[in-house]
């Protein structure tokens, strides 16, 4: 969850909010391997980032806002740039390890915490679980 960053030409940059649409939104959970969840965007302050992208042209059926058309033009922009949530309100924590970044992997559902098993868990599941847990 955050405001939601691309690096072109070795820039990185934010994306106006203005013509965002939320299959855009659905296409950068999806990318960052969040496609179970429902993801939501919001108008995020641009706290000095530049903004790179003015809109995306997505049929909403990619996989990577990479397979979209990139409109660069930017003047119809406000302050306002691109925030993601792709956690689906899904809180997830690590629980006794021995260090922050490691432990039992708890999730609250809103109503309260349990732990998950650990028997179908995937490297990139594993991954998406840290990110979410942790940040990294």
């Amino acid at each position: 969850m955050g405001r939601l960053e691309v690096q072109y030409n070795n820039n990185w940059g934010s994306f106006c909010f203005r013509h965002w649409h939320e299959h855009d939104t659905d296409i950068v959970c999806r990318m960052l391997k969040y496609g179970h969840t429902k993801g939501t965007s919001y108008s995020a302050p641009r706290n000095g980032s530049s903004v790179l992208i003015g809109a995306l042209q997505c049929t909403g059926h990619e996989n990577d806002i990479g397979n979209c058309k990139a409109d660069l033009d930017k003047s119809t922009c406000t302050t306002k740039v691109v925030g993601v949530d792709c956690t689906g309100n899904i809180n997830v924590r690590l629980g006794d390890g021995q260090h922050p970044l490691e432990g039992r992997v708890d999730i609250y559902d809103g109503r309260r915490w349990g732990s998950l098993c650990d028997h179908t868990i995937t490297v990139d599941a594993a991954k998406v679980i840290c990110s979410t847990a942790t940040g990294y």
